[in-house]
């Protein structure tokens, strides 16, 4: 079971809790962006720096305009290591006006990660045990759609009590890396809907990421900013020329490789991986 972490002033602590456990959140999303992120090799700047500096990208994070951004790209281009990225950076605010930010890292083969509500239930729960007066919000909410949390209505309950949450918080980030690998169906077409929907008059700002597939881009094409990898390819060209620089020199340390065999090392690894990605997989 997910800890729950509010203040032991609150009065409301232990009914909160027994809110949160009903809501049946399985997994912390923070640990499992932590789990991917050393499953894939940790993140070098010099990887995704460029999408900092990115103008739609700061236009999303920075303006008034653009309060949905869509991340699109073909397998291999690092849309996940990106998303974590903007995850850890988002959170770097100032002391005297920190944000926000909750984050869900979907993955097709893990059953509690790869449904519409298992990515609700995650976000929910993400908001409340970072700050106690959005967990009071979700409490009082829960109270009255708490026999719906798990029927057939199940998705849009934990969609509007998600909302009424970033109604507490204006200008909180949210951010759902992978949406083609949650099950496709009625339930990932309805959420996108949902959330292009709502994301115009939405507080909160909304980053997605995921592959060009034709359901997704129909909900999202004309009600958000798009972000192409596809149209910066230099940019993934250098990330992927970075992390194979990184891993050449770890292997020539670690191992006392000659000039002339770290060499030979960094040639063989351009040629077994693709050098239009950066997600690292092998080339067929």
């Amino acid at each position: 079971m997910l800890i729950f972490g509010i203040g032991s002033d609150n009065i409301h602590d232990e009914a909160i809790r027994k809110s949160l456990s009903g809501l049946q959140a399985t997994t912390d999303p923070e640990d499992d962006m932590e789990r991917i992120e050393v499953s894939k090799d940790r993140l070098l700047r010099d990887c995704y720096e460029w999408i900092l500096h990115d103008q739609v990208l700061q236009e999303w994070r920075d303006g008034n305009t653009s309060p949905l951004l869509w991340i699109k790209g073909d397998p291999g281009k690092g849309k996940t290591m990106l998303m974590i990225a903007l995850a850890r950076e988002l959170v770097k605010s100032p002391p005297q006006n920190p944000r926000n930010v909750a984050f869900f890292f979907c993955q097709n083969p893990d059953p509690r990660l790869n449904t519409a509500a298992s990515i609700l239930r995650g976000l929910i729960w993400m908001l409340a045990v970072k700050d106690a007066r959005l967990a009071k919000i979700f409490h009082t909410t829960y109270q009255s759609k708490s026999n719906q949390l798990n029927g057939p209505n199940a998705m849009y309950a934990l969609f509007l009590t998600l909302l009424a949450m970033l109604e507490g918080c204006p200008g909180a980030f949210i951010l759902i890396d992978a949406l083609d690998e949650c099950r496709s169906g009625p339930e990932r077409e309805q959420l996108l809907n949902l959330i292009a929907k709502h994301a115009k008059s939405s507080k909160a700002k909304w980053l997605l990421s995921s592959r060009n597939y034709p359901d997704i881009r129909q909900q999202l094409e004309q009600e958000s900013r798009t972000l192409s990898l596809e149209l910066n390819e230099e940019h993934i060209s250098k990330a992927v020329h970075a992390f194979i620089k990184q891993k050449t020199n770890e292997l020539a340390k670690n191992n006392g490789y000659s000039l002339e065999l770290k060499e030979k090392v960094d040639r063989q690894i351009k040629l077994h991986f693709s050098l239009g990605s950066f997600g690292f997989q092998e080339a067929s």
